[in-house]
C-alpha cells in the first residue's frame, strides 16, 4: 500500500510562475521542533535583523530566449573583512480550510529564513543560512499551542576560478528546464510540510560537492550527495501528510475502499535511511539556436513510497486480486472490528505497518530549449530503471519508468502578461497489473499580470490530468506597492479521483492572506 511516484504531483506541483522562473543567462541554465504559547517576542526578534531601507521586491522579467552563451563561473569578488546579512525573507500566512470534514479548521503560520555572506579572498565564498519554521492549527484534533522548528538553509563553501567552481556543503541544485516537476532533477529534495502545490513545495538545500567546469563548447557539472536527504513532511495527524488513515487513502495510489479500517489502525513506520543520496552527471551545451543538456543519475528516490509491511499473510495477498475478497472483508469488519480480524488472521502481537520506501534508480535524460515566433519552447525527457509500484495483490515492487514534459512560454498581449503551459506524461513500464496508474497525463502552467505600475499582481496556476482525471486551481491577487513588502490573498480548489494525488486532497480546499518581505 504506497504512494505512487505520482504522488509528487501532489507534492511538488505547480510552480509554474515562481518569481524569476522565465529568466535564464541560458534557456538551458536556472541558476527537532518545540513549542511555544506565542509567537510575538519571536516575530519581533526575527523583524528586528531586518533594515526596511534595504528591502526589495523581486519584480516580473523579460521573456528570454536562447543563448550560445553558457554558464561561467563568476569574477573575483572584492574580498570582505567581516562576514555580511546577504538576505533575509519573512512570510506570514493565515488560512481557513472550507471543507468541514478536515480535522483542522484554520491554520497559521511564520516562515524566516536569513543568509549570511563572507567573501574572505577574491576566489572563495562562505555562505551560512538559518531557517525558522512555526505553525499553529486549529481544531478539534489539532493542538492549539504553536510548533516551531529551526533547520539549515543553504550553508556551503565554494572556490571559484576563471573556468571552475567548486561548492561543498547545503546548496541548491537544480537540473531540468521544466517549471513543474523537472524529469530530470532528481537529486532534489522539497519541503512539503504545508501545501503539496504553489510556493509552498520549495526546494530544499541538500548536503553536496558540486564541481562545475565551463568550457569553450560543453560545461560539466559533478554532482555527489554524502549524505542523503528526504522530502519534509508534516507530522502523520496533519491534514498534508500523504497517508490519511482517517480516509483510509494514500496518496497516488488506487486502494480499495474495503482496505480502508486495516490503514486506519497501522503504525506507519518511516525511517529515513542513511548513506548516500546519490551522484549525477550534466552536460550542457548550446548554438545560436537551441540550448541543449544531457545527464545521467544514480539517485535515490526523496519522497517516501509507502508500502503494507511483510506482516500481511501470503495467502491473503493471493486472495486480494481485485473483486475475489473485498465483500468478504467488509462483512468481517463490520462483525468484529478491524484489530480483532487482523488479529485474527495475522496472529496475536503481529502489528500492521506500512512502511516508508526510498528506492534508488539509474535515470539518463536530457532537456532542450529554443525559441520559435517570440516563444520559449522546452522539453525535456528522463529513463528510470526503478520506479516504485504496488501489484495487485499488495507487494511492492519497482518497474521501469519513463518521464517526459514539454512546455511554452510566451508574453501575450504585449509585455504585462505571462503564459506558461505545460504538458507532461508519466509512464511505468510494465505489464502487470498495478495499483498505480500505468500511464498519467497533465496539463498545468499558469497566467500572470502586473497592473497598475507593477503595484498589483493577479495570477491562476491549475493543474488538469487525464487518466485519471484530477484538477487543481490556484487563483491568486497581491498587492506590492510598499517597497518590499507583498500582501497577497489566494484560494486553494482540488477535485479529482480520490486514488490521484490531486484527488486526494478534494477535502482540503482553503482560503489564505498572506505577507511577505523580502530584505537583500
Amino acid at each position: 500500500m504506497s504512494a505512487d511516484s505520482n504522488a509528487g504531483l501532489a507534492a511538488s506541483a505547480v510552480e509554474p510562475l515562481r518569481c524569476g522562473c522565465a529568466h535564464r543567462s541560458s534557456a538551458a541554465t536556472r541558476t527537532a521542533p518545540w513549542r511555544h504559547s506565542s509567537l510575538l517576542s519571536l516575530s519581533a526578534c526575527l523583524l528586528s535583523l531586518c533594515s526596511p531601507s534595504s528591502f526589495a521586491i523581486e519584480r516580473p522579467l523579460d521573456a528570454t530566449v536562447p543563448s550560445a552563451v553558457h554558464g561561467s563561473a563568476s569574477s573575483a569578488h572584492a574580498p570582505q573583512n567581516l562576514p555580511q546579512l546577504a538576505s533575509t525573507v519573512v512570510r506570514s500566512e493565515g488560512l481557513q480550510w472550507i471543507d468541514a470534514e478536515r480535522p483542522a479548521e484554520r491554520a497559521a503560520l511564520l516562515d524566516f529564513t536569513t543568509h549570511i555572506e563572507w567573501l574572505p579572498h577574491p576566489d572563495w565564498d562562505l555562505h551560512l543560512g538559518l531557517r525558522l519554521y512555526a505553525e499553529r492549527q486549529h481544531g478539534s484534533e489539532r493542538s492549539n499551542d504553536w510548533e516551531a522548528s529551526g533547520d539549515y538553509d543553504e550553508s556551503f563553501v565554494r572556490y571559484r576560478t576563471a573556468k571552475q567552481r567548486i561548492t561543498l556543503g547545503a546548496q541548491r541544485v537544480r537540473w531540468g528546464q521544466m517549471d513543474y516537476r523537472p524529469p530530470t532533477n532528481r537529486l532534489a529534495a522539497h519541503d512539503r510540510r504545508h501545501f503539496p502545490v504553489g510556493d509552498r513545495s520549495e526546494q530544499l538545500p541538500i548536503p553536496a560537492l558540486r564541481w562545475e567546469h565551463f568550457g569553450d563548447h560543453i560545461d560539466t557539472e559533478w554532482l555527489w550527495l554524502p549524505y542523503f536527504r528526504a522530502a519534509r513532511l508534516p507530522e502523520a495527524d496533519d491534514p498534508w501528510y500523504p497517508v490519511d488513515q482517517h480516509r483510509g487513502l494514500v496518496a497516488g495510489i488506487d486502494l480499495d475502499p474495503a482496505l480502508a479500517p486495516w490503514l486506519g489502525i497501522a503504525t506507519i513506520i518511516d525511517d529515513t535511511p542513511s548513506g548516500s543520496g546519490g551522484a549525477g552527471l550534466r552536460l550542457r551545451g548550446s548554438t545560436p539556436q537551441i540550448d541543449y543538456a544531457l545527464s545521467a543519475q544514480r539517485a535515490r528516490r526523496s519522497m517516501p513510497y509507502y508500502e503494507l509491511g511483510p506482516e500481511v499473510p501470503p495467502h491473503l495477498r493471493t486472495a486480494l486480486t481485485r473483486g475475489e475478497l473485498p465483500q468478504q472483508l467488509r462483512e468481517a469488519i463490520d462483525e468484529e472490528g478491524a484489530a480483532a480480524l487482523w488479529e485474527r488472521i495475522a496472529g496475536s502481537g503481529t502489528p500492521l505497518t506500512v512502511r516508508a520506501r526510498y528506492p534508488y534508480a539509474t535515470i539518463f535524460g536530457g532537456d532542450l530549449a529554443w525559441t520559435w515566433r517570440d516563444t520559449v519552447w522546452r522539453a525535456e525527457a528522463a529513463w528510470l530503471s526503478d520506479v516504485p509500484a504496488t501489484t495487485a495483490q499488495l507487494d511492492y515492487t519497482t518497474v521501469p519508468g519513463f518521464e517526459w514534459a514539454v512546455a511554452f512560454e510566451t508574453f501575450p498581449f504585449e509585455s504585462e502578461v505571462r503564459l506558461i503551459v505545460q504538458l507532461s506524461g508519466d509512464h511505468r513500464l510494465d505489464d502487470r497489473a498495478l495499483l498505480d496508474p500505468a500511464h498519467a497525463y497533465t496539463v498545468s502552467g499558469g497566467l500572470e499580470r502586473y497592473w497598475q505600475r507593477q503595484r498589483w499582481r493577479t495570477r491562476l496556476r491549475y493543474l488538469l490530468g487525464y487518466e485519471p482525471r484530477q484538477r487543481y486551481l490556484n487563483p491568486q491577487v497581491a498587492y506590492l506597492g510598499r517597497d518590499a513588502q507583498e500582501f497577497f490573498a489566494e484560494v486553494h480548489w482540488f477535485d479529482g479521483a480520490r486514488h490521484t494525488p490531486i484527488g486526494y486532497y478534494r477535502h482540503h480546499d482553503l482560503v489564505l492572506l498572506g505577507w511577505r518581505i523580502h530584505y537583500h
